[in-house]
């Protein structure tokens, strides 16, 4: 979909011609597909590590990333014996919150395209509990990060999320685009997008969290669930 680097008339070699069709492409995604978005929810995906406690509280409301949060949450793993004092203080220390702010703060990361547990993207989301602004700065032969390997089970929260922040819209158009264009089989990428969530959490909603061991978690991005209907091509014509 891009303006270089396709192939030129089903010829094995990249081309460095311009794609004539880039210009029309682009102008349906800002003009047209985006705005037909903007006021839909989305179904979006979070991948992360929690204990049955934090379950609970996490279907309730959804919490964005925050050195008070995750410190809240540390607190409560030395009140019942998983962490001490000054493990929680080590991790706090090496937190990515204080080296990355701007990418982690007051937000909550997630995928447009679910992808299954065993894929080395989400890994280390579902291996280690607090996420990255928790275990992310500790080495690996660090010993509290393997304490923080043994806390909680592997979760994916399933989020019904407005598209209200523009950029989401802009994410979502792409991908809806991508989507169609690979049932005709069109070679394009097709990595979707990661969409954080900031102020869109206060109308966000928790459809299911899906916990390793349990259910249909090891089908999540392998399989579409039952009942799902395919919209017919002509529908977009």
């Amino acid at each position: 979909m891009g303006q270089s680097w396709l192939v030129d008339d089903g010829n094995e070699y990249e081309s460095l011609l311009s794609n004539k069709y880039q210009e029309k492409y682009q102008n349906f995604i800002d003009y047209v597909l985006q705005y037909e978005l903007v006021n839909r929810h989305v179904r979006v995906w979070h991948y992360t590590k929690l204990t049955d406690e934090e379950v609970s509280i996490f279907e309730k409301q959804l919490i964005p990333a925050s050195e008070n949060h995750l410190c809240n949450r540390l607190n409560r793993l030395v009140e019942i014996g998983k962490i001490t004092e000054n493990d929680k203080n080590h991790i706090l220390d090496n937190s990515r919150y204080y080296t990355e702010p701007n990418e982690r703060l007051d937000l909550l990361w997630t995928t447009l395209i679910p992808c299954s547990a065993n894929n080395s993207r989400v890994e280390l989301l579902l291996g280690y509990w607090g996420g990255e602004g928790a275990y992310f700065g500790l080495s690996n032969s660090d010993p509290v990060r393997s304490k923080l390997k043994e806390i909680g089970r592997s979760r994916i929260c399933e989020i019904s999320v407005p598209l209200t922040e523009f950029s989401n819209a802009l994410s979502a158009a792409i991908t809806v685009a991508k989507a169609w264009a690979r049932k005709f089989g069109i070679g394009v990428s097709f990595e979707g997008s990661d969409p954080r969530l900031g102020e869109s959490l206060v109308n966000a909603k928790v459809l299911k969290i899906h916990t390793e061991g349990i259910g249909r978690f090891q089908d999540i991005g392998l399989s579409y669930p039952e009942r799902v209907e395919e919209i017919p091509n002509s529908h977009f014509q």
